[in-house]
């Protein structure tokens, strides 16, 4: 653009940071949000700063993200909180990860998914007090309970599932992702129970992770499909750690495209990796 005279915007500025970010050229990317604020004078949005902590997270460099957003003019939102805290977990920076969460919980105070993943988090790390802590929470908000539904459309129907349900148990799709998870563990796989998530009012614990919504769904897509055929999900919710690690493996054993649409992204899963770049499983 500039070879021919063009003037770069804003826009073309989010596009130019945003493949620096995917493609990890970290030097680049500076020198491109230098460029812009001093050379053209433009003054940086959300979206710029999102790509450049996108682009700390992917490298691993966690606390240079967090040193970027403490130093931007702008106040965090929740996309960039959400960004910190998927780049914490993969990189064990559970501290950080627990004090973003309660950032993004400060932003979204009424918002059920937002106290679920902070849960999960704690729930993870066996910290009851802070467990206890969030719940008392959740209890006073009057947050209402997460809903995890997943719908898949074959042959112009839509089939709907929902964690755990009983009429799914002793079914065809039952067998399938009993299966799927067989031959998933033979790959080094294993279920993170500690995912499952305890009503302490009701003294029960939600379905585990073996059977959310969208393996539910996926199992479904792949009995009653041909072997070509891609498997498309809508979830509800976003999904947990479990189920993103889970379908990356059944991409490789079925060599099929998955495609899930959570609330938070769009993952599309082949031959063991996501278009997500393992940020999409928060919890």
């Amino acid at each position: 653009m500039r070879f021919v005279g063009v003037r770069p915007n804003k826009i073309t500025f989010v596009g130019v940071l945003s493949a620096c970010s995917q493609a990890g050229m970290i030097d680049q990317a500076l020198a491109y949000y230098d460029m812009m604020i001093n050379e053209y004078k433009i003054n940086p949005v959300m979206d710029h700063y999102a790509c450049l902590v996108d682009m700390f997270v992917r490298l691993g460099q966690i606390y240079e993200a967090f040193d970027f957003i403490k130093k931007s003019d702008l106040v965090p939102n929740e996309f960039i909180w959400s960004i910190l805290i998927a780049g914490c977990r993969s990189q064990g920076k559970l501290e950080l990860g627990f004090y973003a969460a309660e950032q993004l919980l400060e932003l979204k105070p009424k918002d059920s998914e937002t106290y679920f993943l902070l849960l999960n988090m704690y729930l993870s790390a066996g910290r009851w007090k802070d467990v206890s802590r969030v719940r008392k929470m959740m209890r006073d908000e009057k947050v209402d309970k997460i809903t995890d539904w997943s719908w898949i459309s074959i042959r112009n129907k839509v089939y709907t599932f929902k964690p755990g349900s009983k009429k799914n148990q002793a079914s065809e799709v039952a067998k399938t992702l009993e299966d799927l998870h067989d031959r998933a563990r033979h790959l080094g796989y294993q279920v993170e129970t500690n995912m499952a998530i305890v009503d302490e009012e009701k003294e029960e614990a939600t379905a585990l992770p073996a059977h959310h919504s969208e393996k539910l769904a996926v199992a479904f897509g792949l009995f009653n499909t041909s072997n070509e055929a891609q498997i498309r999900v809508i979830k509800s919710i976003s999904m947990c750690r479990d189920c993103h690690n889970f379908i990356k493996v059944v991409s490789i054993l079925t060599s099929r495209t998955i495609i899930i649409r959570d609330s938070k992204r769009l993952h599309k899963f082949f031959n063991g990796q996501c278009s997500c770049g393992d940020f999409g499983g928060l919890v």
